[in-house]
């Protein structure tokens, strides 16, 4: 699964339950729910506390819970790659 995927399959689940961006990152994180909504959107990684967490909330896959904290690789040119 690409976080491309990932991230459109929590944009679903989001909608499905009507959480909002503030309320997610409430229950996964005390940190920013700037950095939290990026990651879940797969700009940046969680913390695996965090993935957990949100996989709970999100009722996501282990799969999907560890692509939340892979580390992004940034191409030059072309941006963010898996």
């Amino acid at each position: 699964m690409t976080r491309q995927e990932l991230a459109e399959e929590i944009r679903v689940v989001k909608r499905a339950k009507k959480l909002t961006w503030r309320q997610i990152a409430g229950f996964i994180s005390e940190g920013s729910p700037i950095v939290a909504t990026a990651a879940l959107l797969g700009q940046m990684r969680l913390m695996p506390e965090e993935a957990d967490k949100a996989a709970e909330l999100l009722e996501l896959s282990p799969e999907e819970r560890a692509c939340l904290t892979r580390f992004l690789t940034v191409v030059a040119g072309v941006g963010a790659a898996e």
